[in-house]
């Protein structure tokens, strides 16, 4: 089996995760380093996906409570509806 060498950018990703070690072991038996740099992209395309996602949902959470106060948020974006 070959042994790849897993790529700074990867390694710095996964040192961040819960799982980093275990993904780290994985990419290093599976991945060149051609196609770590792809994987990278990949990875940084969802993460800017999510993290806006996620960025949306906390504003519009800290919106409705200064609005709101201490009512619950059931805002559901799937509707496009935020009480």
């Amino acid at each position: 089996m070959t042994q790849y060498k897993v790529t700074p950018e990867l390694k710095h990703l996964f040192s961040l995760l819960n799982n980093g070690n275990y993904l780290a072991q994985e990419v290093s038996e599976h991945l060149s380093e051609k196609e770590q740099e792809k994987m990278f992209e990949i990875v940084k395309d969802v993460l800017s996906d999510e993290m806006a996602l996620i960025l949306e949902v906390e504003i519009r959470r800290k919106a409705f409570k200064e609005k709101h106060g201490s009512e619950p948020y059931t805002g559901n974006r799937m509707a496009g509806d935020f009480n």
